[in-house]
Parts: structure tokens; sequence; C-alpha cells
């Protein structure tokens, strides 16, 4: 089937729009939405409509809308809206076909009347359907395969080959569907707008879930917990799966028995999870074999089936993404470089629950040689894993009155403050002045109530998101046996911008813009002028974007690169916006080391933001994959450009990214589809020809030229 994007689709299963509204014009219009999401048909719910009048309003329907349509008029008692005469609305149901409808919708208890009443009237491409919307229970297996027999025995056109579960728990149903042979799915245009409980959008169905390119070989892992729906797993590697070519689907699984729920699923084709609350503890009795990271830490968030025998491995990457990202906040913090040890040693190191995370970053500290403390709420789960790391614990009630010195730091690791409770805290603000890091794995919202506080306080904070990302990093390996910084891609890190603003003393702002001006100009005594120019800034007591910036850019201009991301992370840890001027130095500094890592989680940052508009920043992207060696990227970020704003930058940055890769052939193409192929054009080529030894090309060049 080739759908209305072009793309070649690897399952027959359709995609069917809901259209709900109250009037004849509005569901037109939806229609035409329809025709552009790509749907493949719509169903048209006339129990949604105030006034109907069934002869021209059914014409007007079939004869406008450009897709299949699917007529359903569904009854109050099988959960619609229409609460009239059931003659009546079998009539409507009977005359919609005779106009031309593609398809009807009839409720089982009806159907045989109905499909008796059609007998011989039936045009040759209509089809029935016969449907059973059960909102109270799930049915058994047994009972499911009764309610088929009920169906088939109706002569219904289309059997049990649609069948889809109700809210959360059944979202995997209208996703997974296409991988078991369904004949179609429900997406909805708008997010929350449903004919049913729990339809995705088909935009998710579509860009999220990869739906037109799954199918019965495709591998299945899922975000297992409870909660589970806030979780952004399926961002993340939905889209790291689609930029790797790797045959999977990422979808969040709401469970609450999990040993259950892994006997059930007992399949290889579901082939890997990651877990989170309330289930990692448990995690680590259900696997067959655990690793002894995860053993020691007694908490498993990534189980792994084996494809030859369906064994389970348990593993454990919380401790990894967590410690990493506060050691970073404090290598910041205190200006420390990675190869003095690490900054943790020595530490006082308080965790905040006693779960599976708590128990993973407990762990990791005292794998760094901190001193751990556990807080928890119930005392003897926190006095149970401090004696199994060798810590002390306290009651999370006893935790505000708890500073026996400065400097601490601090990690919650339970969901207080996570959506929808963000007004909640496991700590009074006036307690976190003792503390020089704070962090939260809590990431919705990205900046909780207690980091925000713990900001004010002038402690350092750690997003929880920075434990997500750095935790995910391992799990896409082992989920796909891939190299993770090739695949994933920035747009799965997209979050809300934080920001918090101080007012900046003019004076400050003169001095340090006129001592990077004179970095600029003045090479010969740069490294004296950089030095004063950062105690200037170190001493400044509140500082803008724009004072950052100038400090960033006298980094990059001077070709300091390790200095300049040092700096733009200290400054995302202070929390201050960041800019497109932002952007453009800390690209730079990436595409000067040549770091590709840090140059993806920069360009997130940018789309994150919203820069990604700018033509500098874009232009700076392209430049960054360029160096980096990855032209494939140059190149998307190029496309993303609009043909109407590139300029000559934006297509030498291109040319070097090929270029500077030795895929010449693909440079010349380049070289010669350019608008104005101007002196730097030129060099690009030249050079690049030169540095692999091309000397004839050179020459060719050079004469053309």
């Amino acid at each position: 089937m080739d759908v209305n994007g072009g793309e070649m689709s690897k399952n027959p299963t359709l995609i069917c729009a809901p259209i709900m509204a109250d009037s004849i014009d509005k569901m037109v219009t939806l229609m035409a939405k329809a025709k552009a999401s790509t749907a493949d048909l719509v169903e048209i719910r006339l129990d949604s409509l105030k006034n109907f009048n069934p002869f021209e309003d059914l014409n007007v329907l079939i004869k406008q809308c450009p897709l299949p349509t699917l007529f359903t008029y569904r009854p109050v008692w099988e959960g619609g809206q229409y609460d009239g005469d059931e003659k009546k609305r079998l009539d409507v149901l009977r005359l919609a076909m005779e106009l031309g409808a593609d398809y009807i919708d009839v409720e089982l208890k009806v159907a045989h009347e109905f499909i008796k009443s059609i007998g011989g009237k039936k045009p040759e491409k209509f089809q029935v359907i016969v449907s059973s919307h059960n909102y109270q229970s799930t049915p058994s297996v047994e009972e499911l395969g009764n309610l088929v027999v009920k169906i088939q025995s109706t002569g219904a056109d289309i059997v049990p080959i649609i069948g889809l579960v109700m809210g959360e728990r059944g979202l995997i149903s209208r996703i997974l569907c296409t991988k078991f042979g369904g004949y179609l799915t429900f997406g909805t245009l708008e997010a929350g707008v449903v004919s049913a409980p729990g339809q995705p959008t088909i935009n998710d169905l579509l860009n999220l879930y990869n739906f037109r390119q799954l199918g019965p070989d495709t591998k299945v892992y899922g975000i297992i917990g409870k909660p589970v729906g806030h979780s952004k797993s399926p961002m993340l590697y939905n889209e790291a799966f689609k930029s790797a070519g790797f045959n999977g689907v990422f979808v969040h699984l709401l469970v609450d028995d999990l040993e259950m729920f892994l006997r059930t699923y007992s399949s290889t084709d579901f082939a890997g999870f990651s877990c989170t609350i309330p289930h990692k503890e448990t995690a680590v009795k259900c696997c067959d074999e655990v690793d002894p990271v995860a053993k020691s830490i007694g908490a498993v968030n990534c189980i792994i089936r084996r494809q030859s025998d369906g064994k389970l491995f348990g593993y454990n990457t919380d401790y990894i993404g967590a410690i990493s990202a506060i050691e970073d906040g404090l290598q910041a913090r205190y200006n420390m470089s990675s190869a003095a040890g690490s900054p943790l040693a020595g530490k006082l190191f308080v965790v905040i629950g006693a779960g599976g995370a708590g128990k993973a970053l407990a762990y990791g500290a005292k794998q760094k040689g901190a001193r751990v403390v556990i807080a928890n709420r119930t005392y003897e789960r926190a006095q149970e894993l401090a004696d199994v790391i060798g810590g002390d614990a306290l009651s999370l009630d006893d935790l505000a009155r708890f500073h026996p010195e400065d400097g601490m730091i601090l990690a919650n690791t339970t969901s207080i403050g996570m959506q929808p409770n963000i007004d909640q805290t496991p700590m009074p603000k006036d307690a976190l002045k003792y503390y020089s890091l704070v962090f939260d794995a809590v990431y919705t919202p990205k900046i909780t109530r207690l980091l925000r506080e713990a900001e004010e306080t002038g402690a350092t904070i750690v997003s929880g998101l920075e434990m997500f990302v750095g935790q995910a990093y391992e799990q896409f390996e082992r989920f796909t046996g891939l190299p993770v910084d090739e695949f994933i891609s920035p747009r799965s890190f997209i979050v809300p911008p934080h920001s918090t603003e101080g007012a900046v003393p003019e004076n400050y702002v003169k001095v340090l813009t006129t001592l990077t001006q004179r970095l600029i100009c003045l090479q010969q005594i740069a490294v004296r002028l950089i030095t004063t120019a950062r105690k200037l800034f170190d001493e400044m007591p509140h500082k803008d974007s724009i004072t950052w910036n100038a400090m960033l850019s006298s980094y990059s201009q001077l070709c300091l690169h390790t200095d300049a991301l040092s700096l733009f992370h200290l400054m995302r840890y202070t929390n201050t916006k960041p800019d497109h001027f932002t952007f453009t130095s800390t690209l730079n500094a990436c595409s000067g080391l040549g770091s590709f890592r840090n140059g993806t989680k920069v360009h997130a940052l940018i789309i994150a933001f919203g820069y990604q508009c700018y033509l500098p920043v874009n232009n700076s992207i392209i430049d960054m994959y360029g160096k980096c060696l990855d032209p494939c990227s140059a190149r998307k970020a190029f496309e993303e450009t609009g043909e109407s704003i590139r300029n000559e930058v934006t297509w030498c940055s291109l040319l070097f990214a090929y270029a500077n890769s030795g895929q010449f052939n693909i440079a010349f193409e380049t070289f010669y589809e350019m608008p104005k192929r101007v002196l730097v054009a030129w060099n690009i080529m030249i050079t690049g020809f030169a540095r692999n030894g091309e000397v004839e090309m050179c020459i060719q060049l050079l004469k053309e030229k």
C-alpha cells in the first residue's frame, strides 16, 4: 500500500481518523484535515451531530469526503450519543449504504437484524463491520473466543481482526495491531479529541511510533511502570530506532504486576524493557540472570530477553547516568578537571528514597568515594539500604534538621514533585542552603519545585533529564547492539526550556565587553586578557545571557574550545537561558574539538529552545557535523534550512562536510548545484583534493577558476 506521503508501507493496516463534530460544515473541514494527515479512511460519527437531515447531510458527507467513509451512529447503550428511535437509527445506516458509504459499523446486539435487512441490496465494495464494546471489564480469553463466534455468525464482512483495548493500558493494542495483522486502528486529528478512550493521534502513530514501517518481524520494547504515561522514553528510542534503521518499536507499558506481565508477554517478539517506578526491585527477582552490578544495587532498570531461549537478563544503567551528571555539575561549579578524580570523593551524599533509583545512586556515590546517607519515609528501609552499602540512615522527617556540614550533595530519587503534583517537594527550602548541589530524578517537569528552590539558595542543580539521557545511552546499545552516538537523534531530547534572569550591573557589562573586544584584536596578549576577563566574570554577582555570551565568544574566537564547552555547561547549570549567540559559539567549540557527542547534545538543546530557525545557528550546525565527519547529519540540517534563506555560508558548510569526509563525488555534485560558487567554495574543493593527494583534480579546478 502506497500511503499519501509516498513512503511504501510494510503492512496493510489502515489508519482511520474519527470525525466528531456538531455540524456538517465542521465535519467536512475535519475530513480535509484527515486527508492531509495521510489517514486511509474516516469514521464519521453521526451521533455527534446536533442537527441532522439524513438524506441531505449524508449526500454532502459522502460526496465531499476525499477518503473512504465508515459511518457509525452509536447509541447511548453502546457508549455513543444517540438516544432516539432505534428503527430510525438503522434506517440512516441503510441510507448511508445506498448513497455510497464504503463501510457501516453496526453493533452486535442488532447486527443479525440489520444484516438480514440489507440482504441482496449491498453494493459490491460495501462492507459491514460488526462491533462490540465493553467499557466495564476485560474479557477472559474464553469470553473473547465466544465473542468471535457470535460476530462471525452475524455474517459480518470484517470479523475480529479489529481488536482494540480501551484506555491507557490499551494503547499498545492500537500501535501493535499492525504487527499482528489488524485490519485498522484509530488515530485522532488532535490530542484528546477521541471517539474512544486511549486513541493516539495520527501524528504520533506515524512520527512517534513509525506505524507504517511496523510489521510481523518488528521487535517490541517498552517502558514498564506505574505511572508511565509521563515517560519520554518512546520519543527517545523510537527516533533512535528510526535513525539506525533498526526494526523495533518502543511503547508505554502500564503494569500492575510485573511477574504476571513478563509471564504473559513471554514471546521473544517482546525483546527488551526499561523498568521504572515501582518495579525496579521486583525486576531483580523476575530475571533469570542479573548483572553483578545490578545485583549489588538490588534493582534492575533494563531487561533484555535473549532471542535464543527467551531468558531474561537484568541490568542497571541508572547509576551511570545520574552519577555522571552529578559529577559534571560539581566539576562545573568548582572549575575542576575530570583528570583530578571524582569530585564526589569525600563528599557527604544524601539520598532521598530507598527504592530502585535510590539504591542505584547510593551504590554509585559509594563507588566514587562519597559518604552516603539514606533518608526515607520508612526508617527501617533506609537502615536496610544503609547497611548494604555501608552508610548511615535517617527518617525523611529528620532530614530537614540534618546539616552536619556545608557543601553536601542531595539526590531525590522519589516521585515527589512529579507531574501532576508539581507543588510538592521532599525538602523545605530553608534546609537546602547546606547543599552545594541538588539532583532530582524527576524530569517532568524538568525544573521541579525542589530544584527551583535549591537554585534560589545558591546550589548547583542537576535535572533528572540528565540521568534519563545517560541511562538511555547504555540501554540503547543493549537493545540493539549498535553504537549509541551514531544514532540517537537530537530531536529525541526536546524538553521545555527554563530560565532565571537577574539584573546585571551596567558597569560590569561595559568592562567585560571592552576586555573581550581587545582579546579579539590583540592576540599577542590573549592569555593575560582572557584570564583577567574570566576573573572579572567569576566575580560578577549576577550574569545574564549577554554576559555569558561575551565570555563564550572570547573563548571560541581564541580557539580555547575546551574552556568554551566547560563554560557552556556551567551556564546550563545556572539555568540562564541561552540564545542564538550562545549556541553559535558553543557549536564552534564542538567543531574545533571535533566532538560529535557534545555537538549532538548542543543540537538537541537548540531544538528545545527553538533556535533552529536562525540561519547563523543552522550554518554552525552544518559546519559542526562536517568537522565531526558526519556528512549525513550535515545534509539533514542543510535540508531543514529553508531554500529561500540559505546563503553562501550554508552551501559552503555542506560542501566542506563532503570534502572533509572524502566524499568527493557528492562534493562535486554539491559544488555545481551551488547558486553562486564563491571563492571559499573553490578553496574548499582544492584544499580537499590536495589533502587527499589528488593533484590533477586540484589543477583542473584551478584552470576552471
